[in-house]
């Protein structure tokens, strides 16, 4: 038995709004928007607005030696004082002045 295509109703922008906005889109990877960005526009687009898809691999090799790395190893830094002084209140290392 073959199968008919079932025609959707339309949908009205806000419609689509509304179902794009309840959507949980964390799934969905951050490449496959690039490739989608950067598909729909023309190449001369793309030099003359400068709107091309960086990866999220490109971003951090830029930004993780501005920032990221000392970020890291400041808050590593902070969680190994904080588990040491968990459970010492007298102490005055682990007071909330000194975090």
């Amino acid at each position: 038995m073959a199968m008919r295509r079932q025609k959707n109703p339309p949908v009205s922008w806000d419609g689509k709004k509304f179902i794009a906005c309840r959507f949980d889109w964390t799934a969905i990877s951050p490449t496959i928007f690039g490739a989608l960005f950067q598909s729909v526009m023309h190449p001369v687009q793309h030099r003359a607005q400068g709107a091309h898809y960086t990866t999220e691999q490109n971003i951090l090799k830029v930004i993780e030696p501005l920032f990221l790395d000392d970020l890291r190893a400041e808050f590593a830094r902070l969680k190994a004082r904080l588990k040491a002084c968990l459970g010492q209140n007298e102490n005055p290392e682990c007071s909330d002045s000194h975090f």
